[in-house]
């Protein structure tokens, strides 16, 4: 969504692309992001969003967060396990993400509701796409991942 290099992947501004004929200092080519088009053809400087529309909400996929959490694929039993309780128990993943409270969501995975609380209160790390690379999202450093259970071995388990 960014524009970027497509050799470095350095996010640029707009401006400094053009004034640099759209080539980056590394050699390689800018590729012009959605955030180039917008300046292009935008009638206001700054963004402007039209009051007679609702608040522009940011989402993602639910596995998504529950796959960050568990450090698992979004198509593990692990994670589909989880998105279909929640589902199940609260209704359309839309709800589960916005406006089932936190407390009720903790019921079925604590971890889960922190992060779900983390993407409602916008501390996600987010680092834009550009250039051909698809962006990035990770908790910050103050979310505890959930401690993975040792497995004891014995001889009973060969």
């Amino acid at each position: 969504h960014m524009t970027a290099c497509t050799k470095c992947y350095k996010i640029i501004d707009p401006e400094i692309a053009k004034a640099n004929g759209m080539k980056c200092s590394c050699g390689g080519r800018i590729k012009k992001g959605v955030d180039f088009r917008i300046s292009e053809i935008a009638d206001y400087k700054e963004p402007h969003h039209p009051s007679h529309r609702p608040p522009y909400v940011h989402l993602m996929p639910l596995a998504e967060i529950i796959s960050m959490i568990y450090e698992k694929g979004i198509t593990t039993k692990t994670v589909q396990g989880v998105w279909q309780k929640l589902i199940d128990a609260y209704g359309p993943e839309i709800d589960v993400l916005i406006s089932t409270p936190l407390e009720d969501i903790s019921k079925i995975d604590d971890n889960v509701a922190i992060g779900i609380e983390g993407f409602r209160n916008k501390t996600l790390n987010v680092v834009p796409g550009g250039g051909g690379k698809y962006g990035e999202i990770s908790f910050n450093d103050d979310f505890k991942k959930p401690e993975k259970a040792e497995k004891i071995v014995t001889l009973d388990y060969f």
